[in-house]
């Protein structure tokens, strides 16, 4: 069996790509990365330093100046990377929270924002083993990557 060394999720929310994803990500033994997480980490970062989500040039600038790193996975015992800030790891659970659920649709339709996702997205593809999902994951973000339809729709 030949496997690509990433595979993109592409579909809607709630549509299953992230628990697909991570058990496939499991079985390949490959990084798993939800864009979701990366769109939560600039949310709650927007909260922690005051910003108002509407300020969209805040918003961006805030994107684009935060050193966001994610380190793979493969060698551990879970499919998911640690995703670390200017050195210091995020902890993901905090971003699942009531507050950066609100704010995460606002910040998430800045175009400025999307684009700094998309290259974070992409430097992660190049070193492959990854199975990231997402919307436009594999239309936009990573069009060559082997695309595996959302649940009940066929390529």
């Amino acid at each position: 069996m030949t496997v690509s060394k990433i595979v993109a999720l592409d579909g809607t929310a709630g549509s299953g790509k992230s628990t697909i994803g991570r058990l496939l990500a499991d079985r390949l033994r490959f990084t798993f990365l939800d864009s979701g997480i990366l769109y939560r980490i600039i949310a709650q970062k927007v909260l922690l330093e005051g910003i108002s989500p509407g300020d969209e040039a805040s918003v961006v600038f805030l994107a684009e100046s935060l050193e966001i790193d994610i380190v793979g996975a493969e060698n551990s015992a879970t499919s998911l990377p640690m995703i670390c800030i200017l050195g210091r790891e995020v902890n993901q659970d905090s971003l699942q929270t009531a507050a950066v659920d609100r704010i995460v649709p606002i910040v998430a339709r800045y175009p400025g924002v999307r684009e700094r996702i998309r290259k974070i997205q992409r430097s992660v593809a190049v070193r492959g083993k990854i199975v990231m999902a997402g919307r436009d994951i594999g239309t936009v973000v990573l069009p060559d990557a082997n695309m595996h339809p959302e649940p009940g729709r066929t390529a």
